[in-house]
C-alpha cells in the first residue's frame, strides 16, 4: 500500500486544524503527520491487530490505539 505525497498532504491539510489534535497542556503531542501515517500504515493491513502494528512500529499498543482513534473520528 502506497499513497503519494500530494495526496498525503492534502489529506493531512484537511484534518490539521481539528479540534482533536490539539491540547491545553505544554506537552508536546506527536506531530498529527506521525499519528496519520500509522493510521494509514494499519488501515492499509485492512485494519490488522493494533498489537501487530504497535510491534512494526515500535510504540505501545495504545498509542497506536490512541493514534488511530484520533484520525478515524476526524476523517469520518
Amino acid at each position: 500500500f502506497q499513497m503519494k505525497q500530494d495526496s498525503f498532504n492534502h489529506l493531512l491539510s484537511l484534518i490539521y486544524n481539528s479540534q482533536t489534535f490539539m491540547n491545553n497542556l505544554h506537552n508536546c503531542q506527536t506531530s498529527l503527520a506521525v499519528q496519520l501515517v500509522i493510521t494509514l500504515y494499519f488501515l492499509g493491513f485492512n485494519g490488522i491487530s493494533t498489537v501487530y502494528s504497535a510491534a512494526q512500529l515500535g510504540i505501545s499498543e495504545g498509542t497506536t490505539r490512541l493514534y488511530i482513534n484520533r484520525c478515524i473520528s476526524v476523517l469520518v
